[in-house]
């Protein structure tokens, strides 16, 4: 596959379209109401023979086309074909001065050829590399267009987009209480832990499932209490001290006191 050059139609009556049907590329003749020359989706070219360049110049052309240029293409460029003459029309220090400008303050790249020849290999260069650009994009697109298809088939979805889908709320809400389970730990190892040392209690024990019964006691609190106290009576009827010396903290054991109190009373 060749690169493509697509060209104005009024440059196919210079030198320049005869050297262009011996460069390894592919051109269409078309129509360009700015620039000479195209290529690709960012490349555009305004071709300009130095004579031509000098009295755009002066008669202030060189700036109006190179604001169309910039408004019509991501990557605009100005081609100086030709050496410098003898009998220009404008000093060379204002023809550096605006070309100075054109690069500087509207970014625009200028780029020098010899002759037409020299501008034809200038151009292969430049559609090679656009092209080369071109293929690397779509293969990425491609890629991505194709690890997307495999996720979709195989149900794997990435976090960002399972929230997207009908209740997604469950992620979000595990996700919370995983980190409220981590920071309950983090706090109890901040408490002294009790000096008594008990044998694990086993997760089928009557007194565990009584103890989580109450609201806000869970198999946590309730294996830490009763490891400390022998018995279900000594938890119910232990003060807000005695609590905290089981190893709970102070606002949780004040509130399992007063929960516990309330049923003392009854």
């Amino acid at each position: 596959m060749k690169p493509l050059i697509r060209i104005d139609h009024r440059e196919m009556h210079t030198p320049l379209a005869r050297y262009l049907q011996l460069a390894d590329v592919e051109f269409d003749v078309i129509s360009l109401k700015t620039g000479d020359i195209e290529i690709g989706d960012r490349v555009l070219i305004e071709r300009k023979r130095h004579s031509d360049l000098c009295r755009s110049v002066v008669d202030k052309r060189l700036f109006r086309q190179a604001h169309r240029l910039i408004a019509a293409a991501p990557s605009p460029i100005i081609l100086i074909e030709g050496e410098e003459g003898h009998h220009e029309s404008i000093h060379r220090n204002a023809l550096q001065g605006a070309l100075a400008s054109i690069a500087i303050d509207l970014g625009i790249a200028i780029l020098h050829s010899r002759n037409a020849r020299d501008t034809v290999n200038l151009l292969e260069m430049i559609a090679a590399r656009e092209m080369k650009r071109s293929l690397r994009l779509l293969k990425t697109m491609s890629s991505r267009l194709q690890k997307m298809e495999e996720e979709m088939a195989a149900g794997e979805m990435s976090r960002h987009t399972r929230f997207q889908r009908p209740g997604s709320g469950s992620f979000l809400l595990s996700d919370e209480r995983r980190c409220v389970e981590n920071v309950q730990g983090m706090l109890s190892n901040l408490h002294p832990q009790p000096s008594k040392k008990i044998a694990l209690l086993p997760l089928d024990d009557g007194r565990l499932r009584i103890l989580q019964a109450f609201p806000g006691i869970g198999p946590l609190l309730s294996r830490r209490l009763l490891q400390y106290f022998d018995d279900l009576a000594s938890v119910l009827s232990a003060s807000h001290t005695t609590l905290c010396d089981a190893g709970l903290s102070p606002a949780v054991a004040l509130k399992m006191q007063r929960l516990f109190g309330d049923l003392n009373h009854q």
